[in-house]
């Protein structure tokens, strides 16, 4: 993620893996973050449903790796669940300092 050298700084760019680069208001930037954790309406978003997915199949990965490798794949799994969330609510903050300096 880079922060553009647009006229007053407030341009995302994202590098998608899919879909490549991408221009984002940084005032927009944590509800797009957080559709993309989440979903929108009644669709659900791929994060946690892969997230769910992961879990449900800890016990065939415990048959597959060894011990270090399962208990290192079993913290980052859960890690990566509450660290988008810390950064979900970080990307709000920003957008607030963010508005503040506009003013």
């Amino acid at each position: 993620m880079l922060l553009s050298n647009g006229e007053n700084g407030s341009i995302i760019e994202i590098n998608h893996e899919y879909k490549g680069l991408e221009l984002y208001q940084l005032s927009e930037i944590s509800s797009i973050f957080l559709s993309e954790m989440r979903g929108w309406g009644p669709c659900s978003a791929g994060f946690y449903e892969v997230i769910n997915l992961a879990e449900s199949d800890l016990e065939d990965d415990f048959k597959s790796l060894s011990k270090i490798e399962f208990k290192e794949y079993v913290g980052n799994l859960k890690y990566a669940e509450y660290r988008c969330e810390e950064i979900y609510k970080r990307l709000e903050e920003i957008e607030k300092e963010a508005e503040e300096l506009t003013k």
